[in-house]
């Protein structure tokens, strides 16, 4: 059992968190952004240290307001993974593999040819981390870390499926299953929902965000969050509330139009983009998303309007 039963403050901002975890299985905290989600996990990592109360693990407290009681860090046996986290960019993403598999210390809790598999990453192993897409980095990460950490250990993602395509997150998903099933607590601070009902316990951050965040709202089964009426996520799980689609589109102003468009993963294509609405570039993760708007179009359009 984790049991959490702290305050931190920020400026600006009051994490209040009363509650306990289960102490194995999948858990996934949720809540609007910024109602602090992260704060909270940074806090059960031992990032974030509280202003009063503690931290504790089967009865064991690691993370007080008293530093006299602070577990050291290598004591604390837990995996934390940043959405910020990066690659070094002076080595392929092979080396970047090996080398946190190098450094993982016991053996690892899940194999990383598995993770390669799994992931879908194995043609990316010669490329460097500069010339890989969101999603293609986001997938690099995760089997950088989960490829290199402990077994019987406290796994924290934060926000582990950005960038990634529905079909990756899926199978991020039975990653994190496979963590649980070994052995391990999993703790994932998420918006998407596929990962949300894969959870065993929901930890629900709110009821919004900034001043109006920072307190538990619901920790439970999914099927009990359904039924909760304070809880915004519980809200669009279930219907309750619905993001409009319009009823009426723009029309276009003018065009952009790209012609023999060839970078990374892109083969010659040939693409027109509208001016004056909104246009999603969508596909894939790797399927060239990121080089055509990046690479080739931001490029194109500060050259034509800016260095000239």
């Amino acid at each position: 059992m984790i049991s959490l039963h702290f305050t931190t403050r920020l400026p600006g901002f009051t994490l209040e968190a009363e509650c306990d975890l289960p102490g194995d299985g999948f858990t996934a905290v949720l809540g609007p952004s910024g109602c602090g989600k992260s704060t909270l996990a940074g806090g059960i990592a031992g990032l974030v240290k509280p202003a009063s109360g503690t931290i504790s693990v089967n009865g064991r407290v690691f993370r007080s307001d008293d530093p006299c009681i602070d577990l050291p860090v290598e004591s604390r046996g837990i995996g934390f993974v940043f959405q910020s986290h990066r690659l070094f960019p002076h080595l392929t993403v092979r080396e970047n593999l090996l080398f946190g598999k190098r450094f993982g210390g016991r053996r690892t809790a899940v194999d990383q040819d598995r993770l390669i598999e799994v992931l879908g990453i194995a043609h990316l192993l010669s490329r460097r981390p500069d010339t890989l897409s969101g999603g293609e980095s986001q997938r690099i990460n995760l089997s950088t870390s989960l490829g290199s950490n402990l077994v019987g250990s406290l796994y924290i993602l934060d926000e582990p499926s950005i960038g990634l395509h529905p079909r990756d997150t899926n199978r991020l998903v039975g990653v994190l299953e496979q963590l649980r099933d070994i052995g391990n607590t999993v703790i994932v601070v998420e918006h998407e929902e596929e990962v949300i009902r894969a959870a065993d316990w929901i930890v629900d951050i709110g009821p919004e965000a900034g001043y109006n965040g920072g307190e538990v709202v619901f920790s439970g089964p999914l099927k009990a969050l359904l039924k909760e009426k304070k809880s915004l996520t519980a809200d669009y799980l279930t219907g309750r509330c619905k993001i409009a689609v319009p009823t009426s589109r723009r029309s276009p102003a003018a065009w952009i139009t790209v012609k023999g468009a060839r970078q990374n993963n892109l083969k010659n294509i040939d693409v027109r983009i509208p001016l004056g609405v909104m246009t999603c570039i969508t596909g894939v993760s790797g399927s060239g998303k990121s080089s055509l708007a990046k690479g080739i179009l931001y490029p194109a359009l500060r050259r034509l309007l800016f260095d000239t």
